[in-house]
């Protein structure tokens, strides 16, 4: 395994970060606190916070470990609040194997968000720390905890009985996991399509979207017709230098790409990722990660990439799908980051119509 130790991840929804001090008293109010969410945990409910303190100092001080992985489960929405706990519990280096635990407050069940975070944290097991397997068990008289499982693509494996001990005493223990290699052979219908004059309406529509999105880290000016301004965009139609992708999942349009030559930092890549998003609602299903793997695996040469440190969600993407080529990392300004990379020797046809 290759590890890193707990890493910042970001969904949609959700940031998975480390824990601080100061979380203390949401960790407690918000579900250590609670009976009913620790019913069938291993550990009791906090009897104060000073409890719950004295937990989370633990925790930080094995962070220095990059064999520790525990994540503060936080929900945007409810600004840099934790409301949850994920973790691994388990480590087995022999056959590559990590366990997962997890637990959520009562105010925020059945909205999906457990799922969303135990997706989050497999992919990273998986794509970067390379676990060949992740696995979970559940008391089976608490069986939403096995959905949770089950959504993520878990095979329930079979059940354990009186093999586990929780807070209701003796249990059995219904197991469930996922190889690596059977998640790997899922069959990708991801297809990027180069952009012709065709798709131009389409391509600008989007591209607006995608600007509004943008202008939480930039900005962006509005032209006289309440547009945001791009003056490259017409280039994408008559410089054979630049290229623009649709991204499609299935025959459905989940995001598009855009690629020039033209360095930031004065150097001479043969690609850089000019633009590039996956639409908000399909965030959680490695799509970004997937589509930007076919796109340098595809255009083999020298890369280049620039994201705003404050998108925690594009230095998550890209340092993970980014890591198997050992990327140079430079500063670029006040808050900007540029990754340099080769992912193998440039070929004479650089960009296909179709990946």
């Amino acid at each position: 395994m290759k590890h890193q130790g707990t890493q910042e991840l970001e969904t949609d929804r959700l940031l998975l970060r480390r824990y601080v001090a100061a979380d203390a008293g949401a960790m407690y109010k918000n579900w250590a606190s609670d009976k009913e969410v620790t019913k069938y945990l291993t550990w009791p409910a906090h009897s104060s916070q000073e409890v719950s303190r004295s937990v989370i100092e633990d925790w930080i001080n094995r962070y220095s470990n990059i064999e520790y992985y525990h994540w503060a489960i936080v929900w945007k929405e409810n600004g840099d609040e934790p409301i949850g706990d994920i973790a691994v519990n388990y480590m087995n280096e022999h056959s590559s194997t990590a366990q997962i635990g997890y637990c959520i407050g009562r105010l925020w069940w059945h909205k999906g968000i457990m799922s969303e975070a135990l997706q989050a944290v497999m992919n990273f097991l998986f794509d970067v720390v390379d676990v060949k397997r992740i696995e979970a068990r559940h008391d089976p008289r608490n069986p939403n905890s096995g959905k949770v499982m089950k959504k993520c693509g878990m095979k329930y494996e079979g059940t354990l009985r009186s093999s586990d001990w929780n807070n209701q005493g003796i249990c059995d223990a219904c197991y469930y996991a996922l190889l690596q290699s059977e998640r790997r052979q899922e069959p990708s219908a991801l297809k990027l399509t180069e952009v012709n004059e065709s798709h131009r309406s389409l391509l600008w529509n989007i591209f607006q979207k995608y600007f509004y999105e943008m202008t939480n880290y930039y900005d962006n000016n509005l032209d006289s017709q309440g547009n945001y301004e791009y003056p490259y965009f017409d280039r994408y139609f008559t410089e054979p230098a630049r290229k623009a992708f649709l991204i499609y999942d299935h025959e459905t349009l989940v995001g598009f790409a855009m690629v020039n030559p033209y360095s930031c930092i004065q150097e001479h890549p043969d690609f850089t990722l000019a633009e590039f998003t996956i639409f908000p609602r399909y965030r959680r299903k490695r799509l970004g990660y997937l589509a930007a793997e076919q796109l340098f695996y595809s255009c083999k040469g020298t890369w280049e990439i620039k994201y705003n440190e404050r998108n925690t969600g594009a230095k998550t993407l890209w340092n993970q799908v980014t890591k198997q080529f050992h990327p140079i990392v430079r500063r670029y300004g006040e808050s900007e980051i540029v990754l340099s990379f080769c992912t193998g020797r440039k070929e004479e046809k650089n960009v296909p119509d179709h990946v």
